[in-house]
């Protein structure tokens, strides 16, 4: 089956990218990002997400990615933390909490809480963001094949008006407790919002 064309490319060096991953990054719509990490992919459509790797179990672990935004909207930050099957989902949660929260917005079961600094500049050098957010309990539960997937937890977001953007994101302290636990930093939008008015 043919995949459908698009002009919209992906550059990353990476060579522990899962195929199916980048597949999945494919689907959906409204970022475009090179990374210094390496496969190239064409999307049958524009992408929804953008995630990148990151070690949080490190202190002062940082990443830098370049997107390109082409429409007018919110974007919103997430730690995605990944599990492998159902026993891993239960390893997993130890550390994430769950999504439960009091009505005044508190986490439950907030897990370990993983403060990273996100840095978001424009093409002048110009910063439009710059915060420290405290990435703790579950906010989103995505579903693999194969009972694997992740529990993303948000860490910040900001509203950005098309363009090309630099964004680094630095870990402030240590969890070890995340040692060898795949993680990912995305850039998303929600699906059913309609990009902002000018």
């Amino acid at each position: 089956m043919p995949l459908l064309r698009s002009n919209w490319t992906k550059t990353v060096k990476h060579t522990n990218v899962m195929p199916r991953l980048a597949w999945i990054l494919c689907l959906y719509g409204g970022i475009v990002a090179s990374t210094s990490y390496g496969f190239e992919a064409a999307a049958p459509q524009k992408p929804q997400e953008v995630n990148v790797p990151i070690d949080i179990s490190r202190s002062e672990t940082s990443i830098t990615t370049d997107i390109k935004i082409t429409e007018h909207r919110s974007y919103n930050f997430y730690l995605n933390i990944y599990y492998k099957d159902s026993p891993d989902l239960h390893r997993v949660m130890r550390l994430t909490g769950d999504g439960s929260k009091y009505p005044d917005g508190r986490y439950g079961r907030p897990g370990i809480v993983v403060p990273l600094h996100v840095k978001v500049t424009n093409t002048s050098g110009t910063v439009v963001y710059d915060e420290i957010g405290n990435a703790q309990g579950v906010d989103i539960h995505g579903f693999g094949r194969d009972k694997d997937g992740y529990l993303s937890r948000l860490v910040g977001g900001v509203e950005l008006r098309p363009g090309v953007y630099r964004i680094q994101v630095s870990t402030i302290k240590k969890t070890p407790e995340f040692f060898d636990t795949r993680c990912t930093f995305s850039i998303r939008w929600h699906p059913n919002t309609e990009p902002l008015a000018d």
